[in-house]
């Protein structure tokens, strides 16, 4: 049972960081064709939450800000391990977990000021944004069952 949790979680963890490598390059290809700034997102939350105010220089502002966007990525994507370990189907998961990551930047990001409430954006950056999770959310679903069917059973 607890080797069952692990591999669970671990899974889970492994395929949040291939959602979240999905997901940069597709807020890259975005932010490239409509030529604006790829905003940090993750960064700003996790530093308020450690107490951070400052950083001693850009290169360690930019290096807490990458850590921060795999560890967000990466625990969705526990999330998405969980569920599925709880018996829930590839596809119920995956839109659980689209709804979940989705729901919590949609309260997260205004609460901690890193974009206004959603009713006052433009409908572009809406869709982006919808885009941007429901790549997230495939991504880490897809890479969890091909790690799911590697997994050894029995050792």
């Amino acid at each position: 049972m607890k080797r069952d949790l692990a591999q669970t979680v671990g899974a889970g963890l492994l395929a949040g960081l291939a959602g979240t490598a999905a997901v940069t390059i597709s807020i890259a290809l975005e932010a490239r064709l409509r030529r604006r700034h790829v905003p940090t997102v993750a960064a700003p939350i996790m530093q308020g939450a450690l107490g951070i105010e400052t950083f001693e220089s850009p290169a360690a502002e930019a290096r807490f800000a990458r850590v921060a966007h795999l560890g967000y990525g990466a625990g969705w994507g526990i999330l998405h391990g969980l569920l599925r370990g709880l018996g829930l189907g590839p596809k119920t998961a995956t839109a659980a977990s689209f709804s979940a990551v989705w729901g919590g930047a949609l309260v997260l990001l205004p609460s901690h000021d890193v974009a206004p409430p959603v009713f006052l954006r433009e409908r572009v950056d809406i869709a982006a944004e919808a885009w941007h999770q429901l790549v997230f959310a495939a991504s880490t679903g897809i890479a969890y069952e091909l790690l799911a069917r590697r997994r050894p059973r029995d050792l």
